[in-house]
């Protein structure tokens, strides 16, 4: 499929990532065609939502794609199976000061994991939201030791302790990093 197709492929691999954590079976396959055809829905409206309204015709996501997003979500669902620990996709994270709630991909225990299903390497901007989104769990109580980063299509996994990152990133701790955030953010 084309890479600017790579967005929707992203949302349909995961929502059926998503239907099969729920279901607890990784044999895509066994997913219905009603399900699968939802799945797809679900994921083009949420594209026209990031897009801007700019559409993404049911017509245009074929059998390629399909086949591509059911590799990733297969691909990433091998990968965190491992781990007995429950998966919670997309949990809520409140705001703090002008920064607004965020929906990391995934938490599972005490690691937060953001998924990237590009054709490219992972960027700094990648590592920056790894920050904000420990920052959050940090002001909310939600204890985050890992933070990690994923990508299925191209078997990148990117791994670091909070603490880790936020030295990387500020030569700091991440208690020191993240009060000076809040601080910033709040205005405080």
């Amino acid at each position: 499929a084309p890479s600017k197709h790579n967005d929707v492929i992203a949302e349909v691999a995961f929502g059926i990532f998503n239907y099969s954590v729920e279901k607890q079976s990784s044999r895509i396959e066994d997913i219905s065609f009603k399900n699968t055809d939802l799945i797809i829905q679900l994921a083009i409206q949420q594209i026209a939502v990031i897009r801007g309204g700019a559409g993404f015709p049911r017509e245009w996501f074929s059998a390629d794609h399909l086949e591509d997003a059911t590799l990733l979500a297969s691909r990433l669902f091998e990968q965190l199976q491992n781990n007995q620990e429950q998966i919670l996709e997309h949990p809520r994270l409140e705001g703090l000061g002008m920064l607004a709630s965020c929906h990391p991909d995934i938490i599972q225990g005490r690691q937060l994991i953001e998924v990237k299903m590009s054709k490219y390497g992972f960027r700094t901007q990648d590592l920056r939201q790894l920050i904000v989104y420990a920052l959050l769990a940090w002001y909310q109580g939600i204890e985050i030791d890992t933070l990690t980063l994923i990508n299925p299509r191209l078997g990148i996994t990117w791994q670091f302790t909070v603490d880790n990152l936020a030295f990387l990133v500020s030569n700091d701790s991440h208690a020191v990093l993240f009060k000076q955030l809040q601080e910033y953010l709040t205005g405080d």
